[in-house]
């Protein structure tokens, strides 16, 4: 007997809890939504699949001038032209000597035959 006064007392009072906790979290998922209308309503949420559009930075100079700039930088030498066919050592990449396409086919089929080149997963 004592038991189920016991057992009734504390499901009274997991009741009791409960309900506190679920009327806390009404009220502020409440106030959440109405913060997300208002920032809705003021644009500062992105809507849809667009990108959030970023603020336009506008240049203090003209074309005219940053390819005069660009221009005279290249004439000092503080531009590096860079890349496969113009590195910066000065000393352009070769490919070595030209093959014909008929030899690269035979050395590709005897890599094959020779189980040099695998094909799949594996």
């Amino acid at each position: 007997m004592k038991t189920n006064r016991t057992l009734l007392g504390v499901a009274a009072f997991a009741m009791v809890c409960a309900t506190t906790l679920v009327n806390a979290q009404g009220e502020s998922r409440e106030k959440v939504k109405a913060e997300t209308a208002l920032a809705k309503k003021a644009g500062a949420v992105p809507q849809g699949e667009a990108p959030s559009p970023e603020p336009a930075v506008k240049s203090t100079k003209t074309r005219a001038d940053r390819k005069a700039e660009t221009k005279s930088a290249k004439a000092r030498g503080e531009v590096d032209q860079g890349g496969e066919a113009n590195p910066s050592d000065g000393k352009a990449k070769t490919a070595g000597e030209p093959r014909k396409r008929s030899d690269v086919k035979a050395e590709t089929a005897q890599a094959a035959k020779a189980g040099k080149i695998t094909s799949g997963e594996r």
